[in-house]
């Protein structure tokens, strides 16, 4: 059953069973923990729609990477070669649209990429959401020590990506001080 009726007066339970309010900052933090999973499980549905003309597979590396990030924000076990495998993907989307920073550039161009943008927003707000509970020592168990590395390389990950998607589909970018 889908319901329970126990959090019609406003409450929720923690996974030890804890009943708490839903205001409470353990509850924001898993919201945006799943919030991020959701955005990037739309991110993803966009990608698979992209057919680039002689890289039929230009994305499935990336797809492999967001199923993964799923898998993590559920889990928050991220461990050094979680990291290790973002940085390898953002390394080979800079040397593909030629890594060379030329100023900050204004989210949008092509739709997906858009997206991508967004979900960029929403990981940069979970993270700041883990960071200010990552002090409580419930929650420090919690996390293992890559899961604040990896949702920080996450949202550098979806800007290489959205860099990618502009690049591959032929669409412009546009830069803050053009």
């Amino acid at each position: 059953m889908i319901y329970t009726r126990t959090g019609d007066a406003g409450t929720t339970s923690l996974p030890d069973g804890t009943r708490v309010s839903k205001t409470d900052a353990r509850i924001a933090c898993y919201g945006a923990l799943d919030e991020l999973n959701a955005q990037l499980g739309l991110l993803r549905a966009q990608l698979a729609t992209l057919h680039i003309e002689g890289a039929p597979h230009a994305f499935e590396a990336d797809e492999r990477l967001i199923v993964r990030a799923q898998r993590l924000l559920f889990s928050l076990d991220a461990t050094p070669h979680d990291v290790e495998a973002l940085e390898h993907g953002i390394d080979a989307t800079d040397t593909l649209v030629g890594g060379i920073f030329r100023g900050f550039v204004l989210p949008g161009g092509h739709p997906v990429a858009a997206v991508a943008h967004v979900v960029r927003c929403v990981c940069r707000r979970t993270e700041r959401e883990l960071c200010s509970l990552s002090v409580a020592d419930d929650v420090q168990r919690m996390l293992q020590p890559g899961m604040m590395a990896y949702i920080n390389r996450l949202s550098d990950f979806l800007f290489a990506l959205a860099r990618k998607i502009n690049s591959l589909t032929a669409t412009a970018e546009t830069l803050v001080a053009e």
